[in-house]
Formats: C-alpha cells, structure tokens, sequence
C-alpha cells in the first residue's frame, strides 16, 4: 500500500520532517505485526516442525528483501549485550525477581518485540513529524522507496533475531525482564485486534 502509486513530490521526499505515514497505518502496520508474530510463535511452541515448513516457503515463495548480514555471531553479541544491559536494569527494581520469571501471554510477548524491534527504528523517522496536508492521506501516493525499506528491515531483522534467540534459550535468564520492559512502551497496544481499518482524508486540492 504504501509502496504503490504516483511518487511524492521530491520536496516532501527529502523533508526530514514531514511524516509520510499516518497514525492509522502505523497502529494498523503494528496490529497485524504482533498478531502475526504472535501466531508464529503459538505455532512453534507447539508445532516446531510445522513452523519450521512454513517460514521455510515464506522464504522460498513471497517477494521480500533479502537480508543476508545477519549471523550467529552477530545474534550472540546482541543478545548477550541486551543481557548485560539487564543486569544492570535489575538491581534497583523492586519487583527483578518476579519479572524474571513471569509467564507472559504470548501476544503480549509479541507486543514487547516488536515495539523494540520495529516501532522505535527507522519507521520513526518516516512516521513522525508534521502532517503533508492531505499527502500522506492519499492511498495511492507512494510513500516508501527501495532504499529505505532495506534500512528498516535490515534493523528490524537483527532486533528481531535477539528476541527470537532469547525466547528460546533465556526463559529463565532474563527474558521475562525484556518483555515487561518491552510492555512499558505499548501498554495501550492490544492484546488481541488481528487488523484495524484505515482512514484516508479527501483530497484537498
């Protein structure tokens, strides 16, 4: 949707300030985002091999970026950066014990990561900002481009990488902790929407 259509005047284009996403698709963007991690990881709790098959023809079959930096390595120093920033976080909260071991849903899990992993990246910097009066109302303006879709999902994938590491090899270590600190920046996501409209302004000109 938004990488579709007409381009944006080039003025708007190369406008640090001008927002080029509205909060409709963001909160849609992120609904769908969660939802679907969500459901990839119920299914992998209890289906690794069926998980395993699909993110195999997702990656085989659908069009997407192909983000070929990311190794173990890389996931390892993140990951263990991310521990010792928890460690730190830890000692003065009252409540380190509980959150260390809290069983979270699996939504609110979902919530956590992405928040981290996504919402506070690069999409920011196309999100916010002033309104492009009526542009960036328009669905069949578009508003994203090649080079910055790499950028955001290049970041996103290293995030999301640790989150998927840590959830599988530091339940008890810490993980928890990622996902109540994940939670204090979308405590007024949902826990259970899969989609959400979205509303477009009329042309003003």
């Amino acid at each position: 949707m938004l990488t579709l259509g007409a381009p944006l005047p080039e003025a708007i284009r190369r406008d640090p300030e001008a927002g080029r996403i509205t909060d409709w698709e963001m909160r849609r963007i992120q609904i769908e985002f969660t939802a679907a991690l969500a459901a990839w990881w119920e299914l992998e709790d209890t289906n690794p091999d069926r998980a395993e098959r699909r993110t195999q023809a997702a990656w085989e079959f659908l069009t997407m970026p192909r983000i070929n930096t990311v190794t173990e390595d890389d996931v390892l120093y993140h990951l263990d950066s991310k521990m010792t920033e928890l460690h730190f976080e830890l000692e003065p909260d009252p409540d380190a014990g509980a959150l260390l071991t809290k069983e979270w849903p699996v939504r609110l899990q979902a919530n956590a990561a992405v928040v981290e992993a996504y919402r506070n990246g690069p999409i920011e910097s196309l999100h916010a900002g002033r309104s492009m009066d009526g542009v960036a109302d328009w669905p069949h303006v578009r508003r994203l481009y090649a080079p910055e879709l790499q950028r955001i999902t290049a970041w996103s994938v290293h995030r999301l990488m640790t989150w998927i590491a840590a959830r599988r090899s530091y339940r008890s270590e810490g993980y928890s902790f990622m996902v109540a600190r994940g939670l204090r920046q979308c405590s007024t996501w949902s826990a259970d929407q899969e989609s959400a409209s979205v509303y477009y302004r009329k042309p003003t000109r």
